[in-house]
């Protein structure tokens, strides 16, 4: 990894990476911003915990979090400069998979503020809150041509989205709580949502690297408003998932293989654990799959799980392979509940 600085604009390059990634979804990209960017607070020196961070800290804490974004084949640029009331400020951030056609995220300006901006790379912290915000979040894909490339960077501002992010980690409890994930789009499209996870443990940036193996998701309460995000987020990775064969050479080949696949997925709901899934669940999961491709309503999930739902669930798998049946996946779920209901139209 490369440390540059030109004219204020930080920026971290990497060697090149082979392959392109456009199948990455884009929430993908904010979900390895986030966690890359807890890690990253460790790079904080220890003169800021007693003056607040300065323009050199917000600089190294931006070094570090490239560093984890490299490890997952992407890089970024931005110019960091500290805050007079006490946050990190990083404008102009360009997040890249560093190849022709991949996409790309982009913000405005994204500040960090919090106690984890306390957080010694040699020290320990008992606990650690943290607040993000972004303005100007939007994607868009490099076609290696400089005409599209201006074009589809301005239509990428018709998307534009807002982040509120506020999180806070118990350092005797081990468990992480978000008390708020505001993410809004153009038009009425918006992720909100809690939740809760336990066997976290931040104390360290070891430790913390660690974390996503041990952690467990208790408590999610979810709302998802879409009018356009499936279209615009989900659906295509769905589409390239669909393998090429004679019968997605044709309009009708293709939408009659659509139409199989929603037809099995209807039916591995039916098939869904009646604890973990009751009967007005699977309903809102079969109606929501009855409104694919074009969903316009608001999709609410409660979850629960006093044991916690995480990665040493499919442990189980490394012994019998990945299951092939509803019923080989049904121990997954033990323990939780799920509580689902889709509204059709509500744009509240």
């Amino acid at each position: 990894m490369f440390y540059k600085v030109f004219a204020g604009r930080t920026s971290f390059t990497g060697p090149a990476v082979s392959g392109a990634h456009p199948e990455r979804a884009p929430l993908a990209y904010l979900a390895t911003a986030l966690t890359g960017l807890w890690f990253g607070m460790a790079a904080l020196p220890v003169q800021a915990q007693q003056a607040g961070p300065s323009d050199e800290s917000c600089a190294a804490i931006l070094h570090d979090f490239s560093q984890v974004l490299h490890s997952n084949r992407l890089d970024i640029s931005a110019t960091p400069r500290s805050l007079k009331d006490g946050g990190c400020a990083f404008d102009d951030v360009v997040i890249t998979g560093g190849e022709r056609y991949a996409p790309g995220f982009y913000a405005d300006t994204v500040t960090v503020y919090g106690s984890i901006l306390a957080w010694d790379r040699k020290g320990q912290m008992p606990s650690s809150d943290i607040v993000v915000g972004a303005t100007g979040m939007r994607f868009a894909t490099k076609m290696g041509d400089a005409r599209m490339d201006y074009l589809l960077g301005a239509q990428a501002r018709v998307g534009e989205m807002v982040l509120d992010l506020r999180a806070a980690w118990d350092g005797s409890a081990k468990e992480v709580e978000i008390s708020r994930f505001d993410l809004t789009f153009a038009g009425d499209s918006r992720i909100l949502f809690t939740a809760r996870a336990k066997n976290i443990d931040l104390s360290t940036p070891g430790a913390a690297q660690m974390a996503i193996m041990g952690a467990a998701l208790t408590d999610l309460d979810l709302e998802i408003r879409s009018f356009g995000l499936f279209e615009q987020l989900l659906l295509p990775v769905l589409v390239m998932m669909i393998p090429d064969t004679e019968n997605t050479e044709s309009d009708a080949g293709f939408a009659a293989l659509v139409s199989e696949k929603k037809l099995e997925l209807r039916t591995a709901i039916n098939q869904l654990p009646d604890a973990a899934f009751p009967a007005p669940s699977r309903a809102a999961l079969a109606a929501l799959l009855s409104d694919l491709p074009g969903p316009r309503g608001k999709l609410v999930v409660n979850f629960r799980s006093a044991s916690g739902f995480g990665a040493a669930r499919f442990a189980r798998f490394a012994l019998t392979g990945l299951p092939q049946t509803m019923k080989e996946l049904a121990p997954l779920f033990d323990g939780t509940r799920f509580d689902i209901d889709w509204r059709r139209g509500d744009r509240s």
